[in-house]
């Protein structure tokens, strides 16, 4: 095992050889470089260096169903084919197009996607870009069978279409880019009052908690808190943070490459261990839930929502009261500590919505990324972080402490490459000085994409209103940031480029 350990650590940092990849008619995939120059809708032949070649190949189109770029971009054919009566687009070539009377060509995908279509997942692989994805299935299978295997389901139960269509409302005004989840919601039969949340959008209440509510209000607040938990995959974050502690997290990291690269007894050997640490995680995880960091930033997220859409906060506050009530009259704790766990934490929790600040700028606070070192090839303002909500109140795990939670969105202006944020600096002018964000690592923002991010600034509370008058006031000059470049392909664990693995950049203020 040691030695194990020891080949996953020097493969941490993994080389990504960027290469095309052509899919041709009879299964066949050959990789290499393709002549973007060529790739156009009358093009008859496409100009392709396989990788060991030193001279360019051509192919005929009918040979090929699809080439994609080597960091997962479709490249050809170009265009897509929409059906206008089912709403759904495909690609140009396939043989299962609708007739041609129910026919209309848009220029790209996402060109479709706007306009309100939805991609063919026959065409298209319906898997979130987003990074480290496998192995949040792996938490996610787990979990569900952890879940599955203590505790009944209530399948057919008359509130489940009411649950559904409230998910789907809360989802069409959530205030970020959702990830692309599909969600559903099950009911477990359980005279507990409780909620949780399984990441990749599986969500379960308890019929005691539903016995318990009385406004859809209360309920909406609930549904809104498990959705933050899954769209800020707060289940992978803690995972990841469990490994950390461990000094394992590098297991993680290499679950994909083990096969290609170490011998197979060693692959076995890591894969066994990467398997023995999800279904440990997931054992304790449906017992003891989320941290309380992570409940704290659903309840935030959720604070966010209620107020965007003019609901009112008091809806958080009475079903946490409730929650607590039951704890008090049966003089115990509620059984499972999960999103509404033991009297103190739902206390402190109430004390922390009630007596909160929550701050939306204006003109979001706009920092703009330009690499320290003038040979990379990149251009100022390549990534820019929103900074648009801030969010203040008392700890609710430290005495004396207070949190100023800064919330916004990243967006990727390259048209290739796709980041890694590993570190953020601010200078909190006029009070704190210079400050590292924490909880900002790991953010992942895909190429001519955008993501959302939370940084933590933790400060005494007697230095509370010099803190946040300087936040409030935009009294923040950006300092240094540090990234890594990655390749992010849907379904598929992210790979860092040598070279390119620890980009320092500083930044300016749009």
């Amino acid at each position: 095992m040691l030695k194990t350990l020891i080949l996953i650590t020097a493969l941490i940092w993994v080389s990504v050889e960027a290469q095309d990849e052509i899919y041709f008619a009879n299964g066949g995939i050959a990789k290499g470089s393709v002549d973007r120059n060529v790739l156009t809708s009358t093009a008859k032949s496409i100009r392709f260096k396989p990788t060991g070649f030193d001279a360019y190949q051509f192919y005929n189109i009918d040979q090929i169903n699809l080439v994609k770029g080597w960091n997962g971009r479709l490249l050809y054919p170009v265009g897509v084919i929409v059906n206008t009566e089912t709403g759904i687009f495909h690609l140009p070539k396939v043989k299962h197009l609708p007739a041609e009377g129910s026919q209309s060509s848009l220029g790209t995908g996402e060109e479709a996607i706007l306009k309100g279509f939805s991609a063919c997942e026959a065409c298209f692989d319906p898997h979130p870009s987003i990074a480290n994805y496998s192995l949040e299935q792996q938490l996610v299978q787990s979990t569900i069978l952890q879940i599955q295997n203590t505790n009944e389901i209530l399948y057919e139960h008359i509130e489940l279409p009411k649950l559904q269509q409230m998910i789907e409302s809360i989802l069409g005004t959530w205030p970020e880019k959702l990830k692309g989840y599909k969600y559903r919601i099950q009911i477990i039969r359980d005279d507990a009052p409780n909620a949780m949340a399984v990441a990749g959008g599986n969500l379960y209440v308890t019929s005691g908690l539903l016995g318990m509510i009385e406004y859809d209000q209360e309920l909406n607040s609930v549904l809104a808190h498990e959705i933050a938990h899954v769209e800020r995959r707060h289940m992978l974050r803690q995972y990841k943070e469990r490994q950390e502690k461990e000094q394992a997290m590098v297991i993680f990291s290499t679950f994909l490459m083990l096969g290609a690269i170490a011998t197979e007894s060693e692959g076995a050997m890591a894969l066994g261990s990467l398997m023995t640490a999800v279904a440990s995680f997931a054992t304790e995880f449906a017992i003891k839930g989320y941290s309380r960091d992570l409940e704290q930033e659903s309840d935030m997220m959720a604070q966010i929502w209620v107020d965007q859409n003019k609901g009112d906060i008091s809806s958080m506050v009475s079903v946490m009261d409730k929650l607590a009530t039951h704890t008090i009259t049966r003089n115990g704790f509620i059984p499972g500590t999960h999103a509404y766990s033991s009297h103190p934490d739902i206390r402190a929790r109430i004390a922390q919505i009630e007596n909160s600040t929550f701050h939306k700028f204006d003109d979001p606070l706009v920092l703009q990324f330009f690499s320290s070192d003038k040979t990379m090839d990149f251009e100022h303002g390549f990534v820019e972080m929103e900074v648009q909500y801030a969010y203040m109140a008392n700890s609710s795990t430290k005495g004396g402490e207070r949190e100023t939670i800064l919330i916004g969105s990243v967006l990727n202006h390259h048209p290739d490459f796709s980041f890694q944020l590993n570190e953020v600096s601010l200078n909190i002018l006029g009070s704190l000085g210079q400050v590292t964000l924490q909880g900002i690592a790991d953010v992942v923002v895909p190429f001519s994409g955008e993501t959302e991010f939370v940084g933590r600034i933790k400060y005494p509370s007697e230095a509370a209103i010099a803190t946040e008058s300087s936040i409030t006031k935009k009294k923040m000059l950006p300092v240094s940031v540090n990234l890594s470049a990655i390749v992010l392909n849907p379904g598929e664990e992210p790979g860092k480029f040598w070279g390119l693995q620890d980009i320092n950049c500083r930044m300016t203020i749009k």
